[in-house]
């Protein structure tokens, strides 16, 4: 007659449950990262949106010449103008 629980049989028995249990966690991390890339996709395409908005609004502004480019506030406002736009050219 032959035994069942041998030593091999019970090693294999223990290493298909754990094969199992790690598959099981393997594909919720999985989920996990791509619940995540998702997220990060959504706000990487809003964040692009608004900085492209803003800087329409400033472009805009700017051919009004709404601001005198000698005053402290045409200074700021073409500093600003510059960040936000090397920002939507790294985006």
């Amino acid at each position: 007659m032959i035994e069942l629980l041998t030593t091999y049989n019970i090693i294999v028995g223990i290493s298909v449950v754990i094969n199992i249990v790690l598959l099981i966690g393997v594909r919720n991390l999985l989920k996990q990262n791509e619940q995540l890339e998702d997220r990060l996709i959504n706000t990487i395409d809003t964040t692009r949106k608004k900085v492209e908005d803003a800087l329409t609004n400033m472009q805009k502004l700017d051919n009004r010449e709404a601001f005198e480019k000698d005053d402290e506030v045409g200074v700021t406002f073409d500093g600003i103008k510059k960040i936000v736009e090397e920002l939507y050219n790294q985006i």
